[in-house]
């Protein structure tokens, strides 16, 4: 597999960190190659680091957001450019829309990102969003994008941030048998779960490519037990909430 060499720029890294931003360095899949064929696109992957990607294509949508151009029209000044990925860090980003059947319509899920993250920070998004990254360094498995999904949805929404980074476990799908994601699979087995493509491109802030699915999930129990569950949750924070003013109060 292809790795990038491009230098790391440390002083961008750390100005970013004084910002606040969760940063760590691990490997990435990034997009070496487009090949178009006669009714299909082939998108040849390779490798990056975090802190390569970083200092590549954020560095030019740090540059796009403050108005500036240097970057810009030498990596990414037209489609024909930056579709022969000359950064040589363009990290994958995936972009997940999670439908969940409702009567004879759909619910999607969305979220608001965090202040943390490295990029479009405190935006609406869909869930799970994530870059598209091996864990484990088990390239050939990771690479799978069905167990991109199942492991970004169980971190997400179920805030499992032992996900987020390489761990003891040796296996790179060591949580297939945890109840979350058992439910999914389940779904998956009965045909009530299906991924479908939706397209693929480049990011027009920073020039990462981003490949785009659709999750549908046919199972109206599944909506009403994550709505139950929110529900649960919302009134336990409040039940705390309203203890602790209880306290502070006497205390007063």
């Amino acid at each position: 597999m292809v790795r990038s060499d491009i230098r790391i720029d440390k002083k961008f890294i750390n100005k970013r960190k004084s910002l606040g931003h969760d940063l760590w360095d691990a490997p990435l899949f990034a997009l070496v190659e487009i090949q178009e064929a006669e009714k299909k696109v082939e998108l040849k992957i390779g490798l990056c680091t975090y802190f390569q990607y970083v200092s590549s294509c954020e560095k030019i949508g740090e540059e796009s957001i403050n108005n500036k151009r240097k970057l810009r029209d030498k990596f990414l000044p037209d489609i024909e450019t930056v579709s022969k990925c000359p950064l040589n860090a363009h990290g994958i980003g995936v972009a997940f829309v999670i439908a969940v059947k409702e009567g004879d319509t759909y619910r999607i899920l969305l979220q608001k990102r965090g202040m943390s993250t490295v990029n479009h920070l405190g935006t609406i998004a869909s869930v799970p969003t994530f870059a598209f990254q091996p864990i484990k360094e088990d390239y050939e498995n990771e690479i799978n994008i069905e167990y991109q999904f199942l492991r970004e949805y169980y971190e997400e929404l179920h805030d499992r941030e032992d996900l987020i980074k390489r761990n003891k476990n040796l296996a790179y799908n060591w949580f297939y048998n945890h109840n979350p994601i058992k439910r999914i699979r389940d779904l998956m087995a009965k045909e009530l779960f299906e991924i479908v493509p939706l397209g693929f491109g480049f990011d027009a802030l920073n020039g990462e490519a981003i490949l785009a699915y659709l999750a549908i999930i046919d199972d109206e129990d599944f909506g009403k037990m994550r709505r139950r569950k929110s529900y649960l949750i919302g009134k336990l924070i409040m039940y705390w909430i309203n203890r602790l003013m209880m306290v502070i109060w006497k205390i007063f």
